[in-house]
């Protein structure tokens, strides 16, 4: 019997020990398990806030898009513009030249009137003369 009591001693000894293994195996894969659960409720609340940044920067990047066309839109308004001043720019001072060319066309005129005025002045004055001289 002795025998018989020393294996049930070892052989409880021994479900003991293996009891007592796995239940600090249990404990340890029960902190795993807590663990991974914190780990996936932080996994899940960062990829909350990853995508509601996603959501915002998106709107911003769309508002981001608008504003862009609206510049290139204003700046090529602008081009076209500075191509119509430097036209109009162009044709006044081509009409600028023009008046200049008249006005001097017209001085000239003025000169050759102002002379020819002069001239028939002097002939009249010399009529005059010449018609006293014949008088006397």
């Amino acid at each position: 019997m002795s025998r018989f009591k020393r294996e049930q001693d070892r052989i409880l000894s021994e479900q003991a020990r293996l009891l007592t293994d796995a239940l600090r195996r249990k404990e340890i894969m029960e902190r795993n398990l807590e663990e991974v659960v914190r780990s996936k409720v932080d996994v899940d609340l960062e990829l909350k806030t990853s995508r509601e940044r996603e959501g915002r920067l998106a709107v911003e990047v769309e508002e981001l898009k608008k504003e862009v066309k609206a510049v290139k839109m204003d700046s090529a308004d602008k081009e076209v513009r500075i191509v119509q001043i430097m036209k109009r720019s162009e044709r006044e001072r081509e009409d600028l030249m023009g008046l200049g060319i008249a006005l001097e066309s017209k001085q000239q005129e003025l000169e050759l009137v102002g002379l020819a005025f002069s001239l028939a002045k002097k002939m009249e004055w010399m009529l005059i003369l010449c018609c006293r001289s014949r008088e006397s």
